[in-house]
């Protein structure tokens, strides 16, 4: 896995590229989780790092859907927790789309941190979107290591 450095960005279209450097990064497995105020640009980041992993059609932020999924490579899996409480999230499913041949991209993920670092077996990727005083987007990726005793990762369905 390799990501891209931090970065200022002044448009979407520089967001949109941040995001599609960051999915040609991504490996199986992985589990990338993108912070920031409504209307940061998460779900423009999101766009391209669909993009990056090869996706073709982008069908928005799944705000209402609450998952989609994309047949790149790796699978692409992306959630929006913006209208759900805890409780909620750990219904979805995610534990299911977080798999060797997959990455799980999520937008709000402070809606269910606990449970989501649950789920991983590999690094978290964590992005953060600040937006100053200029409306200029401030990004900035951390990598998380989980503990060696995470939950094994599932096998892709045969």
């Amino acid at each position: 896995m390799s990501v891209p450095e931090n970065t200022v960005s002044s448009r979407p279209e520089e967001t949109e590229a941040w995001g599609y450097r960051l999915g040609q990064g991504l490996d199986g497995g992985g589990l990338v989780l993108i912070s920031g105020e409504l209307g940061a640009g998460k779900s423009v980041l999101a766009r391209g790092t669909a993009r990056g992993l090869g996706a073709t059609g982008w069908r928005g932020s799944p705000t209402f859907a609450l998952i989609n999924q994309y047949s790149t490579n790796p699978v692409l899996y992306h959630s929006d927790l913006y209208r759900l409480q805890a409780v909620e999230v750990e219904m979805l499913g995610l534990d299911e789309c977080l798999r060797t041949d997959s990455v799980l991209l999520v937008e709000w993920p402070e809606r269910a941190e606990e449970y989501l670092r649950s789920l991983a077996a590999e690094d978290i990727v964590r992005v953060t979107i600040d937006v100053d005083e200029r409306e200029r987007r401030h990004i900035t990726v951390k990598i998380e290591s989980t503990s060696a005793a995470g939950p094994s990762r599932p096998a892709a369905p045969p």
